[in-house]
């Protein structure tokens, strides 16, 4: 269950400019 949450952190991360 902490699996999705940390997929959906990733994401942001991954579209938040570098």
């Amino acid at each position: 269950m902490e699996e999705t949450r940390k997929t959906r952190n990733s994401s942001q991360l991954l579209r938040l400019p570098a």
